[in-house]
């Protein structure tokens, strides 16, 4: 039994069970959000329903349900239910834990509340106690509303401390607290360098102070005794327009040489689909008695017009305008007794080009050995180059197995043709992986994003 399964799971391919996977991928997470996302609210006793809210901080939670009784068909009920909240009596116990926790959080960097040097942390918020917090500052002092040292508050060469008070508010929807914080700030560690800048900044702004009314000032040369020298900003050589060119060549060059590959597959695959029905009409014209350059001439004129109605024409007029082993068709044109001639417009399959150019060598002078040697040449495959062998062989000694030869040629052609149609279907069942993952990820957005936002 386990044998027969693993059989018939390596007979099947994936992508043809990927919609069902999709379906019961989005069951199975329709059923874990239902799980996850639950309103809390359960039946007790006779239909009665428990409320739960949500932990201290985290806002409402909305209930919907349906009541019967209040009318002939059920009533659908929403209610938002607040977050639990403090009481008075456990209030100031959260406010004193909160406060000592704050005091800890607010230093950040820093060792102590003795030694302030970097910037402070002020929260807006402590999620663990489902409090918010305001901060305020005192006018002038060295630390801002953000907590920032300002090293303006120090004169030149000042390194000695200052004290500083820092006021929190600790509040809910119900209750509020304020506590005090006192730090020792010191000078921010700036090197040389720094300070200097942060000097040259303020005589910057002192010179423009001076200069409000004119229409614009000189930068300052000299700091400190000391003269500067300025000089303009070089403008930046705009990189991004080379890059983004460079990128856009090398995708034209890729693209061209991926359209390449393409076509050459493609050629490859349509003489192979050709190679069959080619070699079956050359088996009939030639058991018919037809030589080979009339086969291919009847072959050839059938084609062109589009079926058998030009089996009774003959081909002519061929011209070309390069021949050879490129077997690049510049020109072609035919005329017959069946009155139609080959349109440029129409769809041309290429084994049927090389098959042109071959009567156009002909018609030009070249043996007909030459012409065959060179289309199974143009043509490029194995196939073509065996039927132009045999094609030799008979015109030069003739071969009475030839028939049977071009039948098994034909049966060969025909197996190859049904793996060719087999590998397209599964190379277009492949191609159809993207478009069904993609609707597996919007049927999952599609479930999981309601779940997730009734959730929050």
């Amino acid at each position: 039994m386990k044998r027969r399964v693993a059989n018939w799971m390596g007979k099947q391919t994936p992508h043809k069970y990927l919609p069902l996977l999709c379906v019961a991928a989005g069951i199975l997470f329709s059923a874990a959000a239902y799980v996850a996302g639950g309103q809390g609210a359960g039946a007790e006793g006779d239909g009665a329903l428990y409320l739960e809210r949500n932990a201290y901080g985290e806002g409402g939670r909305t209930y919907q349900w349906w009541v019967e009784g209040l009318g002939e068909e059920p009533m659908p009920v929403t209610l938002e239910v607040d977050a639990i909240r403090y009481g008075d009596d456990e209030i100031e116990e959260v406010f004193d834990s909160a406060t000592e926790y704050l005091g800890t959080l607010v230093l950040g960097n820093n060792p102590s509340a003795q030694e302030i040097r970097e910037d402070l942390y002020f929260p807006a918020s402590l999620d663990t106690y489902g409090l918010r917090v305001q901060w305020f500052a005192q006018d002038g002092g060295p630390i801002d509303d953000k907590g920032h040292i300002d090293p303006n508050a120090w004169a030149e060469g000042a390194a000695a401390p200052i004290p500083a008070q820092i006021l929190a508010r600790l509040f809910d929807e119900a209750h509020s607290r304020e506590a005090t914080f006192d730090f020792m700030v010191y000078p921010p560690n700036q090197t040389q360098s720094e300070r200097l800048l942060a000097e040259y900044y303020e005589a910057l702004e002192a010179a423009d102070r001076e200069a409000r009314s004119e229409q614009g000032f000189w930068a300052p040369r000299e700091l400190g005794g000391k003269t500067l020298s300025l000089k303009t900003a070089k403008k930046a050589f705009p990189q991004g327009y080379a890059l983004f060119g460079a990128l856009l060549g090398a995708l034209l060059y890729f693209r061209e040489k991926q359209g390449k590959k393409d076509a050459d597959k493609l050629r490859r695959r349509q003489l192979q689909m050709d190679y069959a029905q080619i070699t079956s009409k050359l088996m009939i014209f030639i058991g018919a008695g037809l030589s080979v350059r009339k086969a291919m001439e009847q072959m050839v004129a059938e084609h062109d017009s589009g079926g058998a109605d030009g089996a009774g024409g003959t081909v002519g007029a061929y011209r070309v305008g390069r021949t050879g082993r490129a077997g690049k068709v510049i020109k072609a044109g035919k005329a017959g007794k069946s009155g139609k001639s080959w349109k440029p417009d129409m769809p041309e399959r290429f084994a049927y080009a090389e098959a042109r150019v071959f009567l156009a060598q002909v018609s030009q002078g070249i043996p007909e050995r030459a012409a065959l040697e060179a289309f199974g040449l143009r043509c490029g495959l194995p196939c073509y180059r065996k039927l132009c062998a045999l094609l030799e062989q008979y015109v030069q000694t003739g071969n009475k197995q030839l028939r049977f030869l071009l039948e098994e040629e034909v049966r060969s052609a025909l197996e190859m043709r049904k793996q060719l149609a087999l590998r397209a279907g599964e190379e277009a069942g492949t191609k159809l992986m993207a478009p069904l993952m993609l609707l597996l990820v919007v049927v999952m957005g599609m479930v999981m994003v309601p779940a997730l936002w009734s959730m929050m």
